[in-house]
C-alpha cells in the first residue's frame, strides 16, 4: 500500500468534531505528504487534541506555556548554535564557494532591507519571543501550530507566486482546497525576500540555517531549563522529606511506646483475670479426682501428638520451600547468564552511551551547563524544525519524543537494548558479524548511538521523518526501533562487507540513501521471527 493523498489527511484533519486518530495513524504507518507531516505529527503524539471542541483553548495554552518558557542559557548558546552549523551543513544544506561562509552570507543579507515580493505576503509569525509572531493573536498562535482553524490571507499575484515557489522546497502544514498559506510564518519575511534573490543563494542559505539555528537552540535551551527546574524541585522536596523526617520519627515514636504501655497494663489485667480462674479451675479439678486427670492425661497425650503432626508438617512446608528456592535459583540461571552479559556490555560501552533523554541539574542547582549538553539533542530536535511550523509546536513535540524515550529507557535499560542487538546482529547475520570482529568494527559503539538517538544523526533527514511518519504511528515505536537497526545492516550487508574498518565506521556514522518503506518490513518479520523463537525456547 501507497502512502496517502494529501486530500486524504486534509479530509481527516478536517472533521468537524473529532479526528480519527486510528484512521489517522493507519494512514501515516504508510508515510505522511510533507505538506501536512507537521501537523499530523502534532495529532500522532498528542500535542495536539483530536476533540475540536477544545483545539482553539489546547493551542492558546499551549502557545502561552511556551512564551513563558526561559529559552536562554549563555552556558548552553554558543555550543548548540556551533553543533547546529554542523548539522545543518551535513545535513540540511549546500557547501558554499571556498572564502565565503554561510555565516558571512547571512550578516550581509540582514543588513539589506527586505523587499521585493515579501511586503504582499502576511505573517503568521514565527513563535519567537522576538520574532515577527511574538505579539500575535490567538488566531496567529492557532495558525501557527498548524490548525485547521488557521486562515489565507489576503495576498497579490506576486505573493501566490512566492508562496508556490517556496512550497516544493518546504511544505506549509496546511493544505485546503488546494490553496498553499503564505510563507511569512514559516522562514520569515527576510527569507522570502532572500529566497526570491536568484543572484545570491547563498544568502537565502544563510538565513535559512540562522533560522534554523534560532529555533533549535531556543527549544534545546528551553528544555533543558525546565528540566533542571523540575530536578531542582524534587531536590527541594527530597530535602524537606529529609528535614522533616526526624520529627516524623520522634512522632511515631512516642505514639508507638504509649501504644505499647497500655498494651501492656491491658495485659497485665488480663493475666490477673486469668489467674484467679485458673484458682477456680484448679480447686474444682482436684475435687473431680482420677476420672478428671485421667482425662486430663488423655487431652494432654492428644495435645502432644498434635504438636508432634504440627512440626512434621513444618518440616515439611521448610523443605518445600528449600525446593522450590533451589528451583528458583535454577531457573534463575538464564537470568544471572543475561545480566551478567549485560554487564559485560556495560563496562565496554562508550562514555556517551550514560547520556539519557534527560537532563540533571548541575551542583548547587544550576541550569544545565555545556558539559551536560549532547549533540544528539539538536539531531533529536531536527525534524520538527523542519516540518512544524512555530517553535510552541516544535517544542512540546520534540518534549513528547523525549518523555518517550526516558519512559523506554527507564523499562528497557540500554545495556540490556545492547545486549540484545549483539544477540540479534549474531543470530541474523553471523558473517556480517564475523566480519567486524576481524576487522575490530566498533559493534557496540555504533550500536549504542544507533540505539540511543533513533538513527537521527546517522539518516538523511529525509530518510529519517519517513522513519519517523510510522514510528508515530505506532504504540510501541521504541521496542521496534531495535529490529529497524538490524533490518538497516541487513540492506547494507553487501556494500559492509567490501569496506575496510574506517570506510565501515564512517558508512555506520552516515548511511545512504534507504528504502525505508523495505526496512520497516524487514524489521516487523525479523521482530515476529525472534518473538516466536522466544516462545519456542520457553517450551
Amino acid at each position: 500500500m501507497g502512502s496517502a493523498t494529501v486530500e486524504e489527511f486534509v479530509e481527516l484533519l478536517n472533521a468537524e468534531q473529532h479526528v480519527d486518530l486510528q484512521k489517522l495513524r493507519d494512514l501515516a504507518r504508510h508515510g505522511v505528504q510533507p505538506a501536512v507531516r507537521g501537523e499530523v505529527w502534532l495529532y500522532l503524539l498528542g500535542v495536539l487534541s483530536d476533540d475540536k471542541g477544545q483545539e482553539m483553548t489546547s493551542v492558546r495554552s499551549k502557545y502561552l506555556e511556551y512564551e513563558a518558557l526561559d529559552k536562554h542559557n549563555p552556558a548552553l548558546e554558543k555550543r548548540v548554535r556551533s553543533e547546529c552549523q554542523r548539522y545543518y551543513q551535513k545535513r540540511l544544506g549546500t557547501r558554499p564557494p571556498p572564502g565565503r561562509t554561510l555565516m558571512r552570507s547571512s550578516r550581509s543579507v540582514a543588513a539589506r532591507r527586505p523587499g521585493g515580493y515579501s511586503g504582499g505576503i502576511g505573517s503568521a509569525g514565527t513563535g519567537t519571543s522576538d520574532g515577527p509572531g511574538a505579539g500575535s493573536t490567538l488566531g496567529g498562535a492557532v495558525a501557527a501550530m498548524g490548525s485547521p482553524h488557521s486562515v489565507m490571507p489576503a495576498v497579490g499575484t506576486a505573493g501566490v507566486a512566492t508562496a508556490t515557489l517556496l512550497g516544493a522546497d518546504r511544505g506549509p502544514n496546511r493544505v485546503n482546497d488546494g490553496r498553499i498559506h503564505a510563507l511569512g510564518g514559516i522562514i520569515g519575511e527576510s527569507g522570502v525576500s532572500a529566497a526570491m534573490d536568484a543572484d545570491d543563494p547563498d544568502a537565502a542559505a544563510a538565513l535559512e540555517l540562522k533560522r534554523f539555528g534560532r529555533s533549535v537552540e531556543s527549544i534545546v535551551c528551553a528544555f533543558m531549563n525546565r528540566c533542571a527546574a523540575a530536578e531542582a524541585a524534587r531536590r527541594r522536596a527530597g530535602d524537606a522529606i529529609n528535614a522533616a523526617a526526624p520529627a516524623i520519627y520522634e512522632a511515631e515514636t512516642s505514639t508507638s511506646q504509649t501504644a505499647t504501655h497500655a498494651s501492656e497494663a491491658s495485659n497485665d489485667e488480663r493475666r490477673q483475670v486469668e489467674y484467679s480462674q485458673w484458682g477456680d479451675d484448679a480447686s474444682r479439678s482436684t475435687d473431680a479426682g482420677e476420672g478428671a486427670n485421667g482425662a486430663a492425661t488423655t487431652r494432654s497425650n492428644g495435645s502432644r501428638t498434635r504438636h508432634t503432626h504440627s512440626g512434621g508438617s513444618s518440616s515439611r512446608s521448610r523443605s518445600r520451600a528449600g525446593s522450590m528456592s533451589g528451583g528458583s535459583n535454577a531457573a534463575g540461571g538464564s537470568g544471572r547468564d543475561k545480566a551478567s552479559v549485560e554487564e559485560s556490555v556495560r563496562s565496554r560501552m562508550p562514555r556517551e552511551y550514560e547520556w539519557e533523554p534527560q537532563i540533571a541539574t548541575a551542583a548547587g542547582g544550576r541550569a544545565g551547563t555545556a558539559s551536560e549538553f549532547h549533540p544528539a539533542l539538536v539531531y533529536l530536535c531536527a525534524p520538527f524544525v523542519q516540518c512544524v511550523r512555530v517553535e510552541a509546536g516544535m517544542y512540546f513535540a520534540f518534549e513528547k519524543l523525549m518523555t518517550l524515550m526516558a519512559r523506554h529507557s527507564a523499562r528497557h535499560p540500554l545495556p540490556r537494548q545492547v545486549a540484545t542487538f549483539l544477540t540479534l546482529f549474531r543470530t541474523t547475520l553471523p558473517e556480517l558479524h564475523s566480519y567486524f570482529e576481524e576487522e575490530e568494527v566498533d559493534i557496540i559503539g555504533f550500536a549504542t548511538n544507533w540505539l540511543q538517538h533513533l538513527l537521527a544523526g546517522e539518516l538523511r533527514i529525509e530518510d529519517l521523518m519517513r522513519l519517523w511518519d510510522t514510528y508515530f504511528a505506532l504504540p510501541d515505536f521504541m521496542d521496534l526501533h531495535l529490529y529497524v537497526c538490524i533490518a538497516i545492516l541487513t540492506n547494507c550487508k553487501d556494500s559492509l562487507e567490501e569496506l575496510d574498518r574506517s570506510e565501515t565506521r564512517s558508512m555506520l556514522d552516515s548511511l545512504p540513501p534507504l528504502d525505508v518503506d523495505r526496512i520497516i518490513n524487514e524489521a516487523i518479520n525479523i521482530r515476529l521471527s525472534h518473538q516466536r523463537s522466544q516462545r519456542t525456547d520457553e517450551l
